[in-house]
C-alpha cells in the first residue's frame, strides 16, 4: 500500500464517558509506545455529525487482551482481540490462528458501561438485540478501544476497502449461483488412488461422493492449478482459488504427530471445537457405517448477522498410496435436521475436508485443509472471503490441539479396516458462547452490571482496623482490583489442584492465554511479619528465585506504592518486567489483603524492550487471615499474568506452577528474622486513616472508605479540602497504643507513629 504505519493521534479523540474522560493520566503518564492502534495514513476520527468514511484508504489495526462476558453466568473471561479494518476478531488465546468469534463493526454502536470489577463497554447493533460486553483492567485501555471501534464502525464497506481487507478478492468476485462442483476433468491417476477397498459409501450417495473425492484430492495436490499463495502463519501456508465463484481456501502445513492420532482427532466430533473454535454446537445425527455419516455443525453468528449451520455428509478413507482423506459436503434436504431459519441460516458446504499424507517414518503428516462454503445472504462477499481465509489455518489449530494432548498411547498404521467407533451423539454446545447467540434485550438498555451501590451508613466510631488510605488518582482502579480478587479467589470450581508441598496447596487454571496460579497455606508467624514480607517489593526476591530485581519506584501514600519487578530470562525466552500499582488494607475483622496490578507509566518506569519484555499483571493478590491469637495466619496468594509474546506453554506452565510455593519460602524467610518479638510487640496491623472525612461513603463488600465530593475527576472521587473531624477508635477509647503504619522502608523495618 506504500504508506508508512503511524500511531493514531489521541488529541482529537472525544471523551468516552463523563466520569472517565480525564482518566488517561492515572495509568499512563508518558507518551510511550503503549498502544497498538495503527493505520495506513494518519486517520483522525470524524465529528459525530460527519458522514461515514468511504475512501477506503485507511486501515485500522489494534490488538490486545480484553475481558468478554460469556456463559449463562455472564462472567468475565479474558480473550485476545484483533481489530482489522471494520472487522473485530477474538481468539481464545493470543497466537491462535482461527478466531473464536467475529464482529462486523459497520453500523455498530459502542458505548462505555459500568462494572464493579473492570472498565467495561458494550458493542450493539440496531438490527439485533444481541450485544458484546467487553472490558479492560485500565480506563485508558478501554478508552482506546472505544475510540478505535467507534472509528471502525463509521467506515463504510466500499469495494476499495474490501480489497484492502481481503487482499485477495476482486470486487467482481460475488456470490453467484453455484456451478456443478464435480464438472472438472479428473486425472486418471486420482481415480486409481480412490480405488481403495473397505470404505463403503451408501448407494444413494455413492456417485456424488465419488465425484467429490476426486475433485478434492485433485485440488489438494501441491501441483493443482488455480491456487494463489496468500499468506503464511506459524508455518501454515494459506491459498485462495480465484476462479471459484464461492470463496475457496486451502491451508497446508506439517503436523508432527502420528497419522492415527491426527485422524482420530478429526473424526471425534466432540473435540472439533478445539481446532475449529468458531463452532457453537455439534451433533452426529446419522451414521451409515464407520466411513460415512451425517454431522450437524452450528457456527457462531458473525455479529450482527445470524448464525449459520451446516448439515454435512462426511466420508473418510485411506487411499492406495497410504494417504488419508476426510471430505464433507452439505446434504440437499432437511430430512436429517430441520432448518431453523431465520434465527440460524442454513449455509452450504460445497466441499470441505483434509488430505493427510504420512511422512516416510509415519511419525507425522503433511496436512492440507480445503474449505469451499456458501454462507448465503447477510454477509458481504468481501467479508466472507476475509473470514473464510482464516479457516485455512485450521491446520494450525489441529496441530495445537494435538500438542496439548499428552495422553500416552501406542498408535497403529491406519487402514480402511481401522475402527473409530463412529456413532450418533447428543448435541454438544459451547456453553461459554451459547448465551451470546440468544436475545439479550432484557439488559440492553440497563448496563449497571449489578454494580453494588455504596452504602450510606456511617459508623458511630472509626472501627478498630481504621479506614484504608487510598490515593484519589488510583482509587477506582484499586477498588476494582479488590472486587476482582474476591471473585477470583472465591471461584473454587475454576481452579485445578496440581499438588501439595511443604504444607502449601497449589492450583492453576488456564484463562485464555493468561496464566493463573493460586497457593493456600498456613504460616505460624505474626500476621504483621507476613504482611511486611508481602508488601515490600524489595523483599520479593528473597522468596521468588526467578526475580532479578524488585524495588519501590514511588510511594503514593502510606498504603499504596508503584513497584517495579524484573524477572530473569528462561532458556531462550527474554526476561519480563512489570510496572505495578500495589495497595494493602485491613478489612473489617482483621483480614489483611494486598492487591497488585500493572499500570502504564513509561516516564516513571521506562521500557527495556527488546532485551526485557514488559508483561502485564492482570491481578496479583495476597490474603492474610489471622488466627484468633494473632500469632499465625492462613495465607492465600494468586497471580494472573499476561507474559506477552510467544512463550512456550511448558515454560509458562513451569513459571505458574512455581508461584504458589512462594508461601512456604516466605515462612523460611520470616523464621530466620531476629526481630519477631519486636514485630509482635507492635500489635495488630491497622489501616492508616483514623478519622472521618466530612462526607464518607463506604462499600460494605470491600470494607473500604470512598471519600465523596461534588466533583468526580479521572473517574474517581476526590477528598474534600476541609479538615476532617478526628474520631477516636475503639482502641483509643480503651487507651491502648495505636500504630499508624507505613509500608516497609528499604532496610526492612516498618516505620510507625505512636499516639
Amino acid at each position: 500500500m506504500g504508506h508508512s504505519l503511524t500511531t493514531i493521534s489521541r488529541g482529537r479523540w472525544r471523551s468516552f464517558s463523563n466520569n472517565q474522560s480525564a482518566s488517561r493520566h492515572q495509568d499512563r503518564r508518558a507518551k510511550g509506545p503503549a498502544r497498538h492502534v495503527t493505520m495506513h495514513n494518519t486517520l483522525q476520527p470524524p465529528p459525530p455529525s460527519a458522514p461515514p468514511m468511504t475512501n477506503g484508504s485507511s486501515f485500522l489495526r489494534k490488538s490486545g487482551h480484553l475481558y468478554k462476558k460469556t456463559g449463562l453466568g455472564r462472567s468475565w473471561r479474558p480473550r485476545f482481540f484483533s481489530l482489522e479494518g471494520t472487522v473485530l476478531y477474538y481468539y481464545k488465546r493470543e497466537g491462535d490462528s482461527v478466531p473464536k468469534g467475529i464482529v462486523v463493526l459497520t453500523g455498530c454502536h459502542i458505548r462505555a458501561t459500568k462494572d464493579k470489577k473492570l472498565y467495561s463497554f458494550r458493542i450493539s447493533h440496531p438490527k439485533t438485540s444481541k450485544v458484546y460486553d467487553l472490558a479492560a483492567t485500565l480506563p485508558s485501555r478501554t478508552e482506546d478501544w472505544i475510540h478505535a471501534l467507534t472509528q471502525a464502525s463509521t467506515m463504510a464497506q466500499t469495494a476499495s476497502s474490501i480489497r484492502q481487507l481481503t487482499s485477495t478478492t476482486s470486487s467482481s468476485d460475488v456470490l453467484l449461483p453455484l456451478f456443478s462442483s464435480h464438472s472438472m476433468l479428473v486425472d486418471p491417476s486420482v481415480t486409481e488412488l480412490l480405488k481403495a477397498p473397505g470404505a463403503a459409501i451408501p448407494d444413494e450417495h455413492r456417485d456424488s461422493m465419488e465425484g467429490l473425492l476426486a475433485e478434492f484430492v485433485t485440488q489438494a495436490r501441491d501441483d493443482a492449478d488455480g491456487w494463489k499463495f496468500q499468506t503464511e502463519q506459524r508455518d501454515v501456508k494459506a491459498y485462495v482459488r480465484h476462479a471459484s465463484k464461492v470463496g475457496t481456501f486451502k491451508g497446508v502445513g506439517f503436523i508432527a504427530h502420528h497419522p492415527h492420532k491426527v485422524l482420530q482427532l478429526i473424526l471425534e466430533l466432540s473435540k472439533r471445537p478445539t481446532y475449529d473454535p468458531q463452532l457453537l454446537a455439534t451433533q452426529r445425527v446419522h451414521v451409515f457405517n464407520d466411513h460415512t455419516w451425517v454431522d450437524h455443525l452450528t457456527y457462531k453468528a458473525v455479529f450482527p448477522a445470524a448464525g449459520r449451520d451446516l448439515v454435512n455428509l462426511t466420508h473418510w478413507r485411506v487411499l492406495r498410496d497410504g494417504s488419508i482423506v476426510v471430505v464433507a459436503t452439505s446434504v440437499e434436504d432437511d430430512s436429517f435436521v430441520k432448518s431453523q431459519e431465520p434465527q440460524i441460516v442454513r449455509a452450504r458446504a460445497v466441499m470441505a475436508g483434509f488430505l493427510l499424507t504420512p511422512s516416510k517414518d509415519y511419525a507425522g503428516v503433511d496436512a492440507t485443509y480445503i474449505t469451499k462454503v456458501d454462507l448465503k445472504a447477510g454477509i458481504p462477499a468481501g467479508l466472507q472471503a476475509k473470514m473464510l481465509i482464516k479457516q485455512a489455518f485450521v491446520v494450525d489449530g489441529l496441530r495445537k490441539a494435538l500438542d496439548e494432548d499428552e495422553s500416552p498411547r501406542q498408535w497403529e498404521r491406519v487402514t480402511n479396516a481401522t475402527l473409530f467407533g463412529i456413532s450418533t451423539t447428543d448435541c454438544v454446545e459451547d456453553e461459554e458462547e451459547v448465551y451470546s447467540m440468544r436475545s439479550q434485550s432484557a439488559d440492553v438498555h440497563d448496563q449497571e452490571d449489578h454494580t453494588e451501590s455504596l452504602s450510606g451508613h456511617r459508623p458511630s466510631v472509626v472501627p478498630e482496623e481504621g479506614f484504608p488510605a487510598v490515593p484519589e488518582e488510583y482509587s477506582e482502579i484499586i477498588e476494582k482490583a479488590v472486587a476482582r480478587m474476591e471473585a477470583e479467589m472465591n471461584d473454587e470450581a475454576s481452579w485445578n489442584f496440581i499438588g501439595d508441598k511443604d504444607g502449601v496447596k497449589a492450583y492453576t487454571k488456564v484463562d485464555g492465554s493468561l496464566t493463573a496460579a493460586k497457593g493456600v497455606g498456613y504460616l505460624p508467624y505474626h500476621p504483621r511479619a507476613i504482611w511486611e514480607q508481602v508488601a515490600d517489593a524489595a523483599k520479593r526476591k528473597l522468596v521468588d528465585p526467578q526475580l532479578a530485581l524488585g524495588m519501590n519506584l514511588k510511594s503514593l501514600d502510606a498504603q499504596t506504592n508503584i513497584d517495579y519487578l524484573e524477572y530473569k530470562s528462561m532458556f531462550v525466552v527474554a526476561g519480563r518486567d512489570f510496572c505495578n500499582l500495589a495497595h494493602w488494607r485491613v478489612l473489617p475483622g482483621g483480614t489483611i489483603i494486598v492487591v497488585v496490578q500493572s499500570i502504564e507509566d513509561h516516564e516513571l518506569c521506562p521500557l527495556k524492550e527488546p532485551k526485557v519484555v514488559r508483561g502485564d499483571l492482570h491481578l496479583g493478590c495476597t490474603k492474610i487471615v489471622p488466627n484468633a491469637a494473632y500469632d499465625g495466619a492462613k495465607v492465600t496468594t494468586m497471580v494472573k499474568t499476561d507474559l506477552k509474546g510467544n512463550i512456550p506453554a511448558r515454560i509458562a506452565g513451569k513459571a505458574a506452577a512455581d508461584q504458589p510455593f512462594v508461601i512456604s519460602r516466605m515462612g523460611d524467610v520470616i523464621k530466620a528474622r531476629r526481630d519477631l518479638d519486636q514485630i509482635a510487640a507492635q500489635g495488630k496491623l491497622t489501616n492508616t486513616l483514623l478519622e472521618f472525612p466530612q462526607t464518607q461513603k463506604r462499600s460494605s463488600s470491600l470494607g473500604s472508605a470512598k471519600l465523596g465530593s461534588p466533583v468526580a475527576k479521572n473517574g474517581v472521587n476526590h477528598l474534600t479540602n476541609s479538615t476532617p473531624q478526628l474520631v477516636r477508635t475503639a482502641s483509643q477509647v480503651a487507651a491502648k497504643p495505636l500504630h499508624v503504619d507505613t509500608l516497609s522502608t528499604p532496610n526492612g523495618k516498618a516505620s510507625s507513629t505512636k499516639e
